[in-house]
């Protein structure tokens, strides 16, 4: 397959040109889908993928066909991507709200663009059927008119008596010794007065999160979030892979944001979840990597919440590839449970709402490196209804309406820029 760069454009004057990245999504979701969106954590860097050139089987053959071309050549300054999602539980049909979306994929874009502090540049494919240049120019140049959204009904998909039965049934579970750890979750609908706005959702979205904020659109609608997990990062043969566990509300001043902290440090519920998806990460690691190094355990805070995290880390053994990694991390007990067999039978059991591409796993890959993030603090937009998610960590100790509270904080930088300032 031959990849090459037929169009590239920049305008250091104007760095986002006529107007947002997310109004291009919204412009592409319509005109030239499936529409992806990335943008790493702390990062002023904006990459979405426009169209579907060629789909891939596994990520082996993604980075096998970017090898065939030098990304160094390329007069756009972009480095060729394959786009890849995945479906939380592989075993569960992308049906009811999910309809119309992938349980996996892997594809290589028509058109690739970035938006950074120097300007805006594009890549197109020149495998299959290329878009009009008029149609890309469009997407480059549009201007549009905001409009707000007003919310018109609220309905918990999960009931609250529902919801302490299901934690009930977690401990009992998990007393008996079949679980250490199980993650429950819950949907929230939305029904708005109007059409979701969702360029001016992402917009509100990449302001109110420092974290990696992701998107994944079809006609049938928009599913995106803004993930403080990545699932991993490749570069080159070096592996790491972030531990997140235990949450808490940034506080209204430094010295609340501290007590906060403090009792996330000294929560044994907490720590003892974190070391969970820890162990499991470097156990899975060691097997991958040629030895498994574990960071000291510490506070990650982004701009609305905060967590525990470590990070763990190793060098590739010889033969493993991209595809063992995503096999052996997905879904990590920080979104699943453990161990992860029993965990998945029990949320297929006990959560009425299917979760699709909630806590999936979205990224890219190149020639020589790759990264996903694990998709939660998420919503799937379809005209004017929204599904928000969020999950909660059950151990042997957890109370159910602790956990409700934790899944509430979880949802309110989504809410917050669903509706922006009509909540």
């Amino acid at each position: 397959m031959a990849l090459d760069v037929n169009e590239g454009s920049r305008n250091p004057q104007q760095p986002w040109g006529e107007a947002s990245p997310w109004e291009r999504a919204v412009v592409a979701t319509a005109l030239m889908p499936p529409v992806w969106v990335w943008r790493a954590p702390a990062s002023d860097e904006i990459l979405m993928g426009f169209g579907f050139a060629r789909p891939f089987a596994t990520l082996r053959e993604c980075r096998a066909a970017l090898r065939e071309q030098h990304a160094s050549s390329d007069s756009s300054g972009i480095e060729p991507r394959c786009l890849c999602v995945v479906a939380f539980d592989p075993a569960q049909e992308m049906e009811q709200l999910w309809k119309g979306f992938p349980q996996s994929q892997f594809f290589l874009p028509r058109v690739l663009v970035r938006w950074n502090s120097s300007g805006i540049a594009a890549w197109r494919c020149t495998s299959g059927n290329l878009p009009d240049t008029d149609l890309l120019k469009s997407m480059l140049s549009l201007t549009r008119t905001p409009r707000e959204a007003g919310i018109a009904r609220r309905t918990d998909l999960f009931a609250r008596a529902d919801w302490d039965a299901a934690v009930r049934s977690a401990r009992d579970t998990i007393r008996a010794g079949e679980m250490s750890k199980v993650v429950l979750a819950r949907a929230v609908e939305l029904e708005a007065n109007s059409v979701f706005d969702i360029a001016s959702v992402l917009g509100r979205l990449a302001e109110v999160t420092d974290s990696c904020l992701f998107a994944c659109g079809t006609r049938e609608g928009m599913f995106l979030g803004a993930s403080p997990e990545r699932l991993f990062r490749l570069d080159g043969d070096i592996l790491s892979a972030d531990s997140l566990a235990g949450t808490r509300p940034r506080g209204r001043s430094e010295r609340e944001d501290a007590a906060l902290a403090a009792e996330l440090l000294e929560s044994s519920k907490e720590q003892g979840e974190q070391r969970q998806v820890t162990g499991f990460l470097a156990e899975r690691l060691g097997v991958l990597c040629d030895g498994a190094h574990v960071e000291p355990l510490h506070i990650a805070k982004f701009k609305t919440v905060q967590h525990l995290r470590s990070k763990v880390y190793g060098r590739l053994r010889a033969g493993v590839g991209p595809d063992d990694v995503l096999t052996a991390l997905h879904p990590t007990p920080a979104v699943c449970g453990n161990p992860r067999l029993n965990a998945l039978g029990w949320i297929r059991e006990h959560e009425p709402v299917p979760r699709g591409l909630y806590a999936g796993a979205i990224g890219w890959i190149s020639a020589d490196a790759a990264e996903f993030a694990v998709a939660i603090r998420s919503a799937l937009v379809t005209g004017s209804r929204a599904h928000l998610f969020a999950g909660a960590g059950i151990v042997a100790d957890s109370d159910p309406e602790r956990e409700w509270e934790e899944t509430e904080w979880k949802m309110k930088v989504m809410m917050r820029a669903l509706v922006g300032d009509n909540e």
